[in-house]
Formats: C-alpha cells, structure tokens, sequence
C-alpha cells in the first residue's frame, strides 16, 4: 500500500486521518494470471491499485477482441462508466501477470470525496494525466501507421515492452501479430 500513499502524497500530502481512513478500507487481493478482475454484465464495485502486475481492459466486436488499455503498479483500475455509474460494465479486465492490488469500494470512495475535501485534488490531478495520456493513445491509433504507433509506444511505455504478450499488443494498435513481428524485426 506504501506505493499508493507515495503516488497521492506526490500530488498532494495525506492527512493522518484520511491515510488512517484509507488504510482501514483499502483491501488487499491476489489475482492470478489469466483471472478475470471484471467480466461485461458486472458492476465494476471497486477502484483496483496494482502493486504488482500487469492487466488489460478489453471488449470484443464480434470475433474480434479489442484491447483498450494496458496498466501497470502504481496505477488505477477500473472500468470507467461501470464504477462511476454503477452501471454493469461492457469489457473485460483481465490479469495479465500475477497480480498483487489493493481496493476501494465505490461507496468508501464517495466518502473520502465527501469527507476529505483535498482529496478531490488527487481526483482532479490523477483524472486529468490520465485524460492526456488517453488523448495521446487516440491520436496515436487514428493518426499514425502501425510503425509509428509501436515507436510510441515503446517511448511513451517502456515499462510494457516486454511484458505485455504480442497478441495483445497486436490488438491494442490494431494490427495482426505477424504485422508486429515484421515491424519489432
């Protein structure tokens, strides 16, 4: 949990009683690889902190799976419309490496943001780098040829170069593993 309470501590200090608080609701889960951490038709009830490993989020059009994202430690998970709506979710997030993660229910969370004024600061730091980060994989994926979208990749993602498998690289920028095998040699 220490690396949650560096990453919001570098937005902003916790106050003992909301690190207190946090300490008490966070819950830590084990997800083997391969495990589902949300299927579509389930309500996504919690906000997930990897620790350690790697997911990804994806859906399928027809036959075709489509990954949307890929995270590593020291970053949320969730299924965005699912968590803020409580809505059933429409993707899957799956473990893609063992996975050590700690969790917080909606509700807690609702609470911190009620209760804790200044955390709405790490929620307005933490939603707009992600915005960015999402805005920069939109316009690499429209934009770019799939050389250029695994170049930015590798520069913009080094820490999932070699951890995310070649099929699903290959499914997040829209190309066939043997077009990636061509464009990695």
């Amino acid at each position: 949990m220490n690396k949650i309470f560096q990453l919001l501590n570098s937005i902003y200090p916790l106050s003992e009683e909301l690190a207190a608080y946090l300490s008490k609701v966070f819950e830590y889960i084990e997800v083997k690889k391969g495990d589902y951490i949300l299927r579509p038709g389930q309500v996504c009830k919690y906000m997930h902190f990897i620790d350690q490993g790697l997911v990804r989020c994806f859906f399928y059009k027809g036959e075709k799976e489509i990954c949307a994202w890929f995270q590593t430690e020291s970053n949320a998970v969730i299924s965005y419309e699912s968590f803020y709506e409580q809505v059933p979710a429409t993707e899957y997030i799956q473990a893609l490496e063992d996975c050590k993660l700690y969790r917080i229910s909606h509700g807690d969370l609702q609470y911190v943001y009620a209760n804790f004024i200044y955390a709405n600061i790490h929620r307005a730091v933490l939603t707009e780098n992600y915005y960015r980060i999402l805005w920069k994989c939109f316009y690499n994926v429209r934009l770019t040829s799939a050389k250029e979208r695994y170049q930015f990749f590798i520069e913009n993602f080094p820490q999932w170069v070699n951890r995310v498998p070649k099929k699903d690289g290959a499914a997040f920028w829209g190309i066939t593993p043997e077009h990636l095998s061509r464009i990695r040699g």
